[in-house]
């Protein structure tokens, strides 16, 4: 059975693969200053870059950088994923069929 890491790295990959949505998490990350310019360089080289993401949030959220990061994968009926953000600025929710 896979852990939750595991899990919210493929719920990430997952909205990846659907709706090539990576670059607009990338560009919000940066907008809040959560990710800087070396980091986007690595994940430039990145092979699993939902892997290299998650570790990404997960530190922010111990940083206090994001407040929250919900990660939600409905499979069945049908396949539903939603991933929010939120900042003390703002409210981010990249999704697919909600």
């Amino acid at each position: 059975m896979k852990n939750k890491r595991q899990i919210k790295v493929a719920c990430l990959q997952r909205l990846f693969d659907l709706i090539d949505c990576c670059d607009d998490v990338v560009n919000f990350l940066l907008e809040e200053k959560i990710i800087d310019k070396e980091q986007l360089k690595d994940l430039k080289i990145e092979y699993n870059k939902a892997e290299f993401l998650y570790k990404i949030i997960k530190k922010a959220l111990d940083d206090d950088k994001l407040l929250l990061a919900d990660f939600t994968w409905q499979v069945l009926p049908d396949e539903r994923i939603m991933i929010t953000f939120v900042t003390e600025r703002q409210r981010r929710v990249f999704s697919h069929n909600y």
